[in-house]
């Protein structure tokens, strides 16, 4: 994982949240699914081709935009991970 933080959970496609965390319920396997999806993202940000890296922050903001706001914080955080010097 390039930035060692993994969401918890995930939305399935096409759901829309308005932020609310306490309404928010997603079965094991889409979970485990869209944390997948969500590593690839991450680890796409790092390509050397430009259109790889556009069409990965693409789709994590649309995934992000879709998610309780308390996991979106998690993406969010990872992606600047990500912009952070390597030490």
């Amino acid at each position: 994982s390039p930035s060692g933080a993994k969401p918890q959970a995930a939305v399935a496609a096409g759901t829309e949240t308005d932020g609310d965390d306490e309404d928010f319920e997603m079965d094991e396997v889409a979970e485990e699914l869209l944390e997948e999806v969500i590593e690839a993202l991450l680890s796409s940000l790092r390509d050397k081709d430009t259109v790889v890296r556009w069409s990965a922050a693409k789709g994590l903001g649309r995934i992000t935009g879709r998610l309780p706001s308390s996991l979106a914080d998690d993406i969010v955080g990872s992606v600047l991970e990500l912009l952070s010097p390597i030490e």
